[in-house]
């Protein structure tokens, strides 16, 4: 892996840091290594939650060691989100599309996996804090799918949700339905308040105050 050169070891901007890139496949030893999606199936079944949900810890570990501050992590969603909407495939792409087209030969597609999926690890994050009563994180449903799923058996997108339902005590059939398999927006509005910036592209508001608290609640 090579890197451009204009990455700086350790940056403000967070998604042109090399400490981010490390930190996304060292924590691909857990996700992807100790536990990993199922063999057999087709590689655009779970690659959001491979790619995606492992960008997202990176960012949220570096955040949490005060590599990089709560406002370069809020920025780095805020870029991931551009990301997304800029995607030309985003409102259009299943799962079940993915799994019948060569990924890697479809950059769009492959790399929604990792937009889109980082947004949804963000909103199960808040939403799994919210439904437990803060006592669970992304952090404990990660600790569950590697402690299920760590051979022999492995994960796929059914076993993911009885995981995070079990964890919860909640269902999440209408956030699997639309948001992970299908391709509805992911509603990052229902969460935060959003503006629009310069290029008149959505994002996050980090100079509302809700919104600092809530991602400063992510990082604690």
């Amino acid at each position: 892996m090579h890197p451009p050169l204009s990455y700086d070891l350790v940056s403000e901007d967070a998604p042109k840091s090399l400490i981010r890139i490390i930190a996304h496949e060292n924590f691909h030893e857990w996700n992807g290594d100790y536990a990993s999606c199922d063999p057999t199936l087709p590689e655009g079944h779970c690659k959001w939650f491979h790619e995606g949900f492992t960008d997202y810890i990176a960012y949220l570990t570096l955040a949490k060691e005060k590599i990089i501050s709560p406002e370069a992590f809020l920025a780095a969603i805020n870029f991931r989100y551009h990301e997304y909407q800029a995607n030309p495939v985003a409102l259009t792409a299943t799962i079940a599309q993915m799994e019948k087209i060569d990924i890697y030969a479809n950059p769009d597609y492959d790399h929604l996996n990792y937009r889109k999926g980082l947004l949804l690890a963000l909103l199960m994050d808040i939403e799994i804090r919210k439904q437990t009563h803060g006592r669970s994180s992304l952090f404990d449903l990660m600790k569950a799918v590697v402690g299920r799923y760590s051979g022999p058996e492995y994960y796929n997108n059914s076993k993911l949700r009885q995981t995070v339902q079990f964890l919860t005590k909640s269902d999440w059939k209408y956030f699997f339905d639309h948001y992970v398999e299908g391709s509805m927006a992911v509603p990052l509005s229902k969460y935060f308040h959003v503006k629009k910036n310069k290029s008149a592209e959505i994002e996050i508001n980090s100079r509302d105050e809700s919104n600092r608290k809530l991602i400063e609640s992510l990082i604690d």
